[in-house]
């Protein structure tokens, strides 16, 4: 699969888009290299996304694609992982959800045990557990089920009973729209126990509607599993993306800290003030943002191993072309 076609396969709009991009760089007589367009192109994704959440636009005319390379594109790998983790988790449910005010009284009835939090966009029940939380034994359990009476009562129950950290709703305007409208953390350690509960109590809500979900085991019950991603992943992810030298800073640190910390630091700013290789300073700057979070979904791990596959893509295609200008002289 070529290196935009992996992409496109989740988001066609973005093949038109790469056209129209290609138009303006001809008519406007602009040359760039293999990287500079891969980081026009992860620009576009973003402003697109964007675009499409805020003005509902779904392409782009030359002032549109003038004006999204003109920004500050500091963050955009977060929205190209965001666009890229929703197409492969969203779904436009046929089986719809609907939110009674007997089920919104259950979930913010308050419990012994049970703490609740609200952010991005999402409402969270903590347990107890939440607080000595380890990344590196997490599992996490996606739910494709209607809320009906009874069902966040028994989650909190069963999340006390096997030691989950905490589950999480996701506001009911995007609830029909998500495979994974609730989500689990729990601990990977009665995983068997707590998986065999759970297809138990979700049987009666279970939507008809069922999908794979990139990155997550489908159990065929409603219910999706994935292992939480881990730091070390990441950090891989992280090292792969950086040339030998760069990446031995990293991973064979010395051991006075400062002077390691100074390390680091030359590293990320040679990286950052990089002009030549756009495209290596945003991913590696988001990964690196990334790698200790609490809860980087499976969708968003396998976007970002994309993105990382389609930056050694184009850096193995210039290094060819390169070697055979050298060959040919």
């Amino acid at each position: 699969m070529g290196i935009y076609s992996s992409f496109e396969q989740y988001l066609p709009e973005m093949k038109k888009v790469r056209g129209q991009y290609d138009n303006y760089l001809q008519k406007n007589n602009l040359s760039k290299t293999a990287e500079e367009k891969l980081f026009d192109y992860f620009a576009l994704i973003s402003a697109s996304y964007n675009y499409n959440q805020e003005k509902k636009m779904n392409e782009f005319s030359e002032p549109n694609i003038d004006d999204a390379l003109q920004k500050d594109n500091s963050q955009c790998m977060y929205y190209v992982v965001s666009a890229l983790s929703q197409k492969m988790r969203y779904r436009e449910m046929q089986d719809k959800a609907e939110f009674s005010r007997f089920i919104w009284n259950e979930i913010y009835e308050d419990k012994a045990g049970v703490e609740r939090d609200y952010g991005g966009g999402w409402i969270y029940k903590k347990f107890p557990a939440y607080r000595e939380y380890k990344k590196t034994d997490l599992v996490r359990y996606a739910l494709n089920v209607k809320p009906g009476v009874g069902l966040f009562r028994k989650l909190d129950n069963l999340c006390l009973e096997y030691n989950a950290l905490a589950y999480k709703i996701i506001e009911k305007e995007q609830y029909n729209r998500r495979t994974d409208p609730i989500i689990i953390y729990a601990n990977k350690k009665n995983q068997k126990e707590m998986l065999a509960a759970l297809e138990s109590m979700v049987r009666p809500y279970r939507r008809k509607d069922e999908y794979e979900m990139t990155g997550y085991e489908n159990m065929g019950n409603g219910i999706y599993m994935a292992d939480e991603v881990k730091a070390e992943k990441m950090k891989q992810l992280k090292y792969d993306v950086l040339t030998k030298e760069e990446a031995d800073v990293f991973i064979h640190p010395v051991q006075d800290e400062f002077e390691q910390d100074d390390r680091e630091f030359d590293v990320l700013k040679q990286i950052v003030n990089d002009k030549n290789h756009p495209a290596k300073a945003a991913i590696f700057s988001w990964i690196d943002s990334h790698q200790y979070d609490y809860a980087v979904s499976a969708a968003q791990y396998q976007s970002a191993k994309m993105v990382v596959a389609a930056y050694h893509k184009v850096k193995e295609n210039e290094l060819t072309k390169e070697h055979t200008k050298q060959a040919l002289r």
